[in-house]
């Protein structure tokens, strides 16, 4: 059975993916309730594969949950709640480490649940019109803000594993990832998505020598027959539609954390700040608006070092110069976003962030080709 090219053999994973990126976006309590019993017997069916040495992913994987576990005692002592943000992390870690092995259901999977959503909000848009801020009105509770972020992740997820397996740059997808962070208003998603697109076509031209000099001049031309007038409509387009036009500067998000600093001591600084008394709590229903914030508020400074260590291990990436790059870059992209939105550290997204990781890391054994990776 094929649905958006999705094979019978990787239905358990497309829905667990597919559940992580609905729970965040609708966040139900039985949504939630259904992806947390979702991914535990995901988790459950497939625990055999820990057994697997495989070097760097299994070093990157204990050391993530050595680091975690560590936090655990005093981020509890902090918040009851800690030990469901420990759940959503250990499970979606777990989760992301055992899809691993066959990167091209890990690709199908993420390009369905891509689709999927952007079929969904392209649909509703037009049902709705363009008219406002139809996102913000798309899910109740959930601002425009967070289908954009939810996008950003599943492009970047999907534009590694593509080229991943395809060694080809799907340039289609990420212009309807941007084309919807446009009608989304937003700053963040906005730039993320420009910047997703930026890359691609610019790694897609670069690869390409054959085209370059006609993609450039076709470029060129096309700039100079646009002329003014085209110029002068973007600007009122940008400044009307978007918050790009209010610039950069963010009032709130620095109240927030200038607050959040301000109360950091050397203690707070390893065990993570509380919330009270800050605009954090008092005014913003206690979102810090940043993943990285949130981070350290729940597990204190060794879970700042982890998403640090992710970095450092795609840096080190087994592949050629172009290739770490790349997906450095798209990496960047997704952590820029999660600087100003928590949709990261520890959400039900992180299993998108952590299963390119461990694809990428993951060797066959014994000199298997690329039919090691397949369904």
């Amino acid at each position: 059975m094929i649905f958006l090219g999705l094979r019978k053999e990787n239905i358990s994973i497309a829905l667990v993916l597919l559940l992580s990126a609905a729970s965040f976006a609708i966040r139900s309590e039985m949504l939630i309730a259904l992806w947390g019993g979702g991914i535990v017997l995901y988790v459950m069916f497939n625990f055999h594969k820990l057994t697997m040495s495989e070097g760097r992913a299994d070093v990157f994987l204990w050391m993530m949950l050595t680091l975690v576990t560590f936090s655990l005692p005093y981020a509890l002592l902090n918040s009851i709640s800690s030990a469901f943000h420990y759940f959503v992390f250990v499970m979606t870690l777990l989760a992301s480490y055992l899809m691993r092995e066959s990167l091209f259901c890990l690709y199908q999977s993420v390009r369905f649940v891509l689709y999927f959503f952007q079929l969904g909000i392209v649909l509703f848009v037009f049902y709705h019109g363009f008219e406002g801020f139809p996102l913000d009105n798309m899910i109740p509770g959930s601002s425009s803000n967070v289908i954009t972020s939810l996008l950003i992740v599943l492009q970047a997820a999907f534009s590694i594993l593509n080229y991943s397996v395809n060694r080809r740059f799907d340039i289609f997808p990420a212009l309807i990832t941007m084309l919807i962070c446009i009608i989304g208003y937003g700053r963040g998603s906005l730039i993320a998505s420009f910047l997703i697109v930026f890359v691609n076509v610019a790694c897609f031209v670069f690869s390409s020598k054959r085209i370059f000099f006609v993609t450039i001049l076709a470029f060129v031309l096309g700039v100079l027959a646009a002329g003014e007038r085209l110029n002068e409509r973007v600007m009122v387009f940008v400044n009307s539609k978007t918050k790009i036009g209010s610039g950069l500067h963010d009032s709130s998000r620095l109240e927030m954390h200038k607050d959040y600093f301000a109360k950091m001591d050397v203690i707070t600084a390893f065990v993570g700040v509380n919330y009270d008394g800050t605009s954090i709590e008092n005014k913003y229903n206690g979102n810090p608006h940043s993943s990285y914030i949130r981070a350290h508020h729940i597990f204190g400074i060794l879970f700042i070092f982890c998403i640090l260590l992710s970095l450092v291990v795609l840096a080190g990436l087994n592949a050629t110069l172009p290739v770490r790059l790349y997906v450095l870059s798209l990496s960047t992209i997704v952590l820029f976003r999660a600087a100003t939105e928590p949709v990261l550290f520890p959400t039900a997204l992180d299993i998108f962030y952590y299963g390119f990781i461990f694809a990428l890391l993951y060797k066959p054994k014994g000199g298997e080709g690329k039919e090691a990776r397949v369904c």
